[in-house]
């Protein structure tokens, strides 16, 4: 039955079946069949009777006027979503569907225009532009307590703007609890360094947390994969060395794995939303260079921690953050250094080196010498940062020797 009784029935007839209710004459279950009216809908109007029976009314007062947006911004959501279809009709750009919110934020960031997302999309129907897409599965619940307890990190290849001809990455870390975005930043190639350098970021700026959790990627694990017929493999997964777990390790982390892709949800699903938003941002504004696409990177990251509210904690990331810090609720704890030691001991690269008779050793096509270690094992930590890379030579866990490169 429909609730809306005033679009089936006069105020006459519904103070009459209401009136003969009050004397006894009906009872409340044909009361409730004549006005088609449920339980708490029949007790309210009844309620709404009793108290002023000359008064009473159904007529429906609507609380705001019907409201008719000018033409001027009738206009803009057009052009806007002119721009979405000839991005979702270029077979260079991987999205074949319409974003009603990032048409609203594009909006209200280049047009001062603040409009409900159902608004645009309506706009889309009468105009023929949308495309019906399929309903999206149930949110995973909540699954850590803190913020630091997980730093989810992962990296994605991907052809971010159509006027750029080649695929580049995009390198992501998220706290799991708050769902902040705590890393963003694209790279031209995936290497150990550039997560490092991740790594380096988030834990300087954000703190020493509980956990990373990554996928089997060589860069982040030495697997073993069997036994093999043309080699004997001695070193068991987990047993190689690993550059950016080692890294990861110094600092106090733990690095946990998932299983399969797919156990990485939450980081997944902000390589969905980036990869949504940022290209058709570089497609709209014809971005040629991974610089412009890196601001337009940053930008969308801000919006997301400081704007979007997120569809399962309910929250905006930011404010989820800093409430859990506020609370109590925070792994986090600053990185501790021991004495005489630097960032650079920390996140480099390690390499094992024998110091030669003659009191060298070789690195990259150089030689450096050590006199006074002659055949004797050491550790080159290299820090190949593009202004001032540097080799730092350690026995004993003490730095002998540093080598501006």
């Amino acid at each position: 039955m429909r609730n809306q009784v005033h679009k089936r029935l006069t105020t006459k007839a519904v103070k009459f079946i209401l009136e003969a209710y009050d004397q006894g004459k009906i009872s409340r279950q044909t009361a409730m069949f004549q006005l088609g009216l449920k339980t708490n809908r029949f007790h309210y109007l009844l309620k709404s009777y009793r108290k002023n029976p000359e008064k009473f009314s159904i007529k429906y007062p609507r609380d705001t006027p019907n409201y008719k947006l000018p033409k001027k911004i009738d206009r803009l959501i057009y052009t806007e979503l002119e721009k979405e279809k000839a991005v979702i009709d270029n077979p260079k750009i991987s999205i074949r569907r319409f974003n009603f919110e990032a048409v609203k934020d594009e909006l209200a960031r280049k047009s001062k225009v603040k409009i409900s997302a159902k608004t645009i999309k309506n706009r889309a129907i009468d105009s023929g532009f949308y495309r019906p897409k399929s309903q999206p599965g149930p949110f995973r619940e909540v699954e850590t307590t803190a913020v630091g307890y997980l730093f989810q990190h992962d990296s994605s290849l991907h052809y971010w703007s159509p006027f750029i001809p080649y695929q580049f990455y995009l390198i992501v870390t998220t706290d799991d609890y708050s769902r902040k975005i705590l890393y963003a930043q694209f790279v031209y190639f995936e290497s150990s360094w550039a997560h490092i350098v991740a790594a380096r970021e988030v834990i300087t700026t954000c703190g020493v947390g509980l956990a990373y959790y990554v996928d089997n990627h060589s860069i982040f694990r030495f697997v073993c994969h069997g036994k093999s017929h043309w080699q004997n493999q001695q070193v068991k997964t987990d047993e190689g060395f690993v550059q950016w777990k080692n890294a990861v390790k110094k600092t106090g982390m733990t690095v946990w794995y998932a299983p399969k892709a797919r156990a990485k949800g939450k980081v997944e699903r902000k390589f969905r939303y980036l990869q949504d938003r940022v290209v058709r941002r570089c497609a709209k504004e014809e971005v040629k260079t991974i610089e412009e696409a890196q601001r337009i990177l940053d930008e969308e990251v801000h919006h997301y921690n400081c704007e979007h509210v997120h569809k399962e904690t309910k929250e905006i990331p930011e404010e989820r953050w800093q409430r859990a810090i506020e609370e109590g609720k925070s792994l986090l704890k600053p990185l501790s250094l021991k004495d005489k030691q630097s960032l650079k001991d920390i996140f480099c690269l390690e390499y094992r080196r024998v110091v030669s008779g003659y009191g060298k050793i070789s690195f990259e096509n150089q030689s450096f010498s050590v006199p006074n270690l002659r055949k004797t094992k050491i550790t080159l930590r290299y820090i190949p940062d593009d202004k001032y890379p540097e080799i730092r030579i350690v026995y004993k866990d003490k730095v002998i020797k540093v080598v501006k490169l």
